[in-house]
């Protein structure tokens, strides 16, 4: 008994001890961060904050610094790595949840911010947005020309709305016009079948949770060409999954392009490697299936170059027939077939509500009626007014 005794004396010594540790460190790490947190001096609040947690002293306030820390210094992806393990043990905390949406916001993910307004009481953020409104209204136009002597040149044009119904859904709708003039050869005699294609594209995403979004879409194509006229629909679905520093997406698309039944599968990384948007890369595999089944891969480059402005690079190598972009809303479905993609965009962010965009595409085609390849120059130029 003696020895039982002399053992579970010797436990609680340990046990208190431990606890004084514990205790002490916590102490130390409260003050020096909130010292380092008024001083402002955020590079050695990240340095000693991350090295407390990394020796098992950690507690929500120590991860609020850090996260802000990180915020303030352009870092948003880590910031956002901190405020989510803040959320796992604590849903409904304010500081988390609003500092969540700006760093959603910062780096374009605009689903997974508004989710995190549904957490946001008005007293944290009075100007909190509505749940219903009005997002952003697009207007582009783009020109085609190309040395091929039977083919005129092409026009497009897209009025887009983004809408939010909710702080988990959101719509976004566009409206297309493209017209280009075809000429080939029909016993000896030149013949001239312009194409006239309206479209009606709409976009359905909901938020499952802080990293978890389901997608789904449908796009409507009305082709005039020769003597015939085609109704299409096409329909998309997709899963999205956030991380600090990626989004993940898998999406597929069924449905018919002139007489010829189509489907598509995608998988697409976006990558942010600082946490923002001072670059980024985005790759996507495609597998198409038409009666024959290609292989697609398309690869985007972009960073920031100066204050407000923004370059893109890319490039998509595959057979590009009936290929469907950006979640269904770009529909590449001419008669001549695309054989090698590249262009780059620039963006300018005029002030808090104008983007301004200007893009070059060009592309290798091949002439359905003669068998030559040729090469297609297109400029298009945009506004985005958001709201």
């Amino acid at each position: 008994m003696a020895g039982i005794k002399y053992l579970l004396i010797i436990v609680l010594v340990i046990t208190c001890c431990l606890a004084k540790a514990q205790t002490d460190s916590y102490q130390k790490a409260d003050s020096t961060s909130y010292a380092l947190y008024l001083a402002g001096n955020w590079p050695q609040l990240i340095s000693y904050g991350e090295a407390a947690i990394s020796n098992n002293t950690d507690f929500p306030l120590l991860r609020l610094r850090i996260a802000y820390a990180r915020f303030i210094t352009g870092n948003y992806g880590a910031a956002l790595n901190q405020y989510q393990q803040i959320l796992k043990h604590d849903s409904h905390s304010q500081a988390a949840n609003y500092y969540a949406y700006l760093c959603n916001l910062y780096l374009n993910r605009d689903d997974m911010a508004a989710y995190h307004l549904t957490f946001v009481h008005d007293t944290t953020f009075s100007a909190r947005p509505s749940s219903v409104k009005v997002l952003s209204i697009t207007a582009e136009h783009g020109f085609r020309s190309s040395s091929n002597y039977f083919r005129g040149n092409g026009n497009y044009t897209r009025i887009g709305l983004a809408t939010q119904l909710g702080h988990k859904l959101s719509l976004d709708q566009s409206f297309i016009h493209f017209g280009q003039g075809i000429t080939f050869l029909d016993q000896y005699r030149l013949v001239n079948n312009p194409v006239k294609q309206f479209e009606y594209y709409s976009k359905l995403n909901y938020a499952l949770n802080n990293k978890l979004a389901i997608f789904g879409a449908y796009h409507y194509l009305n082709t005039k060409y020769s003597n015939s006229t085609f109704n299409n629909s096409i329909g998309i679905a997709g899963v999205k999954y956030s991380t600090a520093y990626a989004v993940l997406q898998a999406d597929a698309s069924t449905g018919t392009i002139g007489t010829t039944q189509v489907q598509q599968y995608n998988a697409q990384l976006s990558f942010y490697p600082a946490g923002n948007l001072n670059f980024y890369t985005v790759s996507r595999g495609s597998l198409l299936r038409q009666g024959k089944t290609n292989f697609a891969f398309s690869q985007t480059l972009g960073a920031k170059i100066i204050n407000h402005f923004w370059l893109e690079g890319n490039a998509t190598l595959g057979t590009l027939d009936d290929y469907l972009d950006n979640d269904g809303l770009y529909v590449y479905n001419a008669i001549d077939i695309i054989k090698f993609k590249t262009g780059g965009t620039g963006y300018y962010q005029l002030n808090n509500h104008i983007l301004l965009y200007v893009n070059y595409t060009f592309e290798q085609k091949n002439d359905y009626y003669r068998n030559a390849n040729y090469n297609l120059h297109s400029v298009t130029g945009g506004l985005t007014w958001k709201f």
